[in-house]
């Protein structure tokens, strides 16, 4: 039992470790011991379909084992089966990567390359990617082709914009990383394109809402989104929203 090894490995080591993560790639399993972090991110998500049945955004939350936890979102070209063919084709393999231990940068280029022989027909994805390390509370945001996303830091609530085209237009997708230091109290929200900009006072308000959950908040930013999109064709895009929120622990 993992419970028994984590204990003997403690009292081999003299020191505390958490239990460990089961990584497991066939036919290899791996088990990934660390001590307890210093940060605990709690997080939210929720979602609304557009005009299709089936919604062209992926996403994933996943960690690395190694204290760093990992949001991940991609909105596929257009919206139904198709996007969702090519979004969760992005989030799937970039999330096996990673957790392979081949890095950012090595995802987004074998995804981006994917995407770029896998039809004769334009077939992209945009990729919005937070890394947010536990013991420090260091964050990357790598962004291609996705819309912004908001930052609350020292009590203000700043923005990041995409600075990259979405993964398979270009043969060699240009990879740049930007890093913003989280610290108790602070947190991040993760958007598709669904959500307009008209949202985006309600987005910064309940960020700096006191007493809202993480999953309370998204909640509240669909709902925000989804109001009156009879009659708004911007609203009636697929929608997905990531809320975290940062804690001491």
């Amino acid at each position: 039992k993992t419970s028994e090894l984590t204990a003997r490995l403690c009292a081999v080591c003299d020191c505390e470790f958490e239990e460990p993560e089961v990584i497991s790639l066939p036919p290899v399993t791996r088990l990934c011991f660390h001590e307890p972090t210093v940060f605990q991110a709690e997080i939210g998500r929720a979602a609304a379909n557009g005009r299709e049945d089936t919604s062209g955004d992926s996403d994933a939350c996943f960690s690395d084992g190694f204290g760093n936890v990992y949001v991940l979102v991609s909105d596929g070209m257009g919206s139904g089966v198709r996007a969702a063919v090519e979004s969760s084709m992005a989030v799937s393999l970039i999330m096996r990567i990673i957790r392979a231990g081949l890095g950012i940068n090595a995802a987004v280029r074998i995804i981006n390359m994917l995407l770029m022989t896998k039809s004769a027909e334009e077939t992209f994805a945009t990729v919005d990617l937070l890394k947010i390390n536990l013991f420090t509370g260091k964050s990357e945001i790598v962004k291609l082709g996705a819309a912004q996303s908001f930052f609350k830091t020292n009590g203000t609530v700043k923005t990041i914009e995409s600075w990259s085209t979405p993964v398979g237009i270009v043969g060699a997708a240009e990879i740049m990383h930007r890093s913003v230091q989280l610290s108790d109290g602070d947190g991040a929200v993760l958007i598709t394109d669904g959500i307009c900009e008209d949202c985006f006072p309600r987005v910064r308000e309940l960020m700096l809402s006191m007493g809202v959950t993480a999953q309370e908040c998204a909640e509240r930013i669909i709902g925000a989104a989804e109001n009156g999109k009879e009659n708004n064709l911007c609203r009636q895009d697929d929608k997905t929203v990531y809320v975290v929120k940062m804690y001491k622990i």
